[in-house]
């Protein structure tokens, strides 16, 4: 699903994130994150991650995994 896609739908990114971590546990690597979101390049992801950072629902661990 897109981006534009998941915002018309209702589907916030956070929620996207929130479903895929509830079911597997972790989060995705900014490829998977791309795959989820419809983004082509990794420089989109690592965007859009330094912003749900900045918000404070991201972080990164010791060994840069994110974390919830």
């Amino acid at each position: 699903m897109a981006v534009a896609d998941a915002l018309l739908h209702g589907n916030d990114l956070t929620g996207l994130l929130k479903d895929y971590y509830a079911r597997y546990r972790a989060l995705p690597s900014y490829a998977s994150i791309g795959g989820l979101l419809g983004l082509k390049s990794k420089s989109s992801v690592a965007a859009l991650v330094a912003r749900l950072k900045l918000a404070g629902f991201l972080d990164s661990t010791p060994d840069r995994r994110l974390a919830p």
